[in-house]
């Protein structure tokens, strides 16, 4: 899975990326042995944050991406990325709250009134968009566990991961003119197939602005079609700016795409 065309073999070290830091002496060996019949080997550089812009997401996923230019032709549909672990907040005192849990041993027994909540808070978006644009479909997508959204959304969420899912939930951020979910890593995947997004980000995440988001457009397109609210906004302010995308992207292309020098 994420393999592209062209790699003859794939090393796999089982381990976690706090882990990488120390040095691990059956693994020197593994290697040393590995390389062993090669004459000469090449060292590619690894970067933590490259440049989204110029890599062919497709090439790893088997799935294109949202073509920006029919964003008004496609049939409108948003994809809303949803974790349990990493929750949208509808206040201050609710963060403090489920933050509270945890040293009291009671996250497992008390998560679910958030994560409910949470998607109280997805709902109320999906309709104050589908008030303005009737025809718009959602997708739910993350892991976590599914319902709650009826006929509201299609809804993949799930706690047992498989390719078959991943695939899934590709497909559906390639459909989508945008994305909704909370900053992190779960955001990268979903950015890097959708037009766009509108991205939920905490106070103490400012440091890593749009380290979680694979920007796909080098021009001032980025700066509508990326979108960064209150780690506490409300539906509606997170709809207001979901309905400006459909609403301005005709005038904002063509007066920046089309009516440039």
């Amino acid at each position: 899975w994420m393999v592209p065309e062209g790699v003859a073999e794939v090393w796999l070290v089982d381990l976690k990326l706090s882990q990488l830091h120390g040095w691990y002496t059956d693994l020197d060996r593994q290697v040393r042995e590995g390389l062993a019949g090669f004459g000469t080997v090449f060292f590619g550089k690894g970067y933590a944050h490259p440049d989204h812009v110029p890599i062919d997401i497709a090439r790893f996923t088997g799935q294109q991406p949202f073509p920006m230019e029919r964003f008004l032709e496609e049939p409108p549909h948003v994809t809303f990325i949803a974790r349990e672990d990493r929750l949208w907040f509808r206040s201050p005192l609710s963060k403090f709250l489920f933050r509270a849990t945890h040293p009291l041993g009671l996250r497992k027994l008390l998560a679910r009134l958030w994560v409910s909540d949470q998607d109280r808070l997805m709902r109320g978006t999906m309709k104050a968009i589908r008030r303005e644009f009737p025809g718009v479909s959602f997708t739910v997508a993350g892991l976590g566990r599914p319902g709650g959204f009826g006929g509201l959304a299609e809804d993949l969420r799930t706690l047992q991961m498989d390719e078959a899912t991943e695939r899934r939930w590709c497909a559906a951020y390639g459909r989508s003119q945008f994305v909704i979910g909370l900053h992190g890593s779960n955001m990268l995947l979903p950015t890097a197939h959708a037009g766009g997004c509108i991205e939920v980000l905490p106070y103490d995440r400012y440091e890593n602005f749009v380290q979680d988001v694979a920007v796909r457009y080098a021009d001032v397109m980025q700066l509508f079609l990326y979108r960064f609210v209150d780690e506490f906004a409300t539906p509606r302010q997170v709809a207001r700016h979901a309905l400006s995308m459909f609403r301005d992207f005709r005038t904002y292309y063509r007066n920046n795409r089309t009516n440039v020098f």
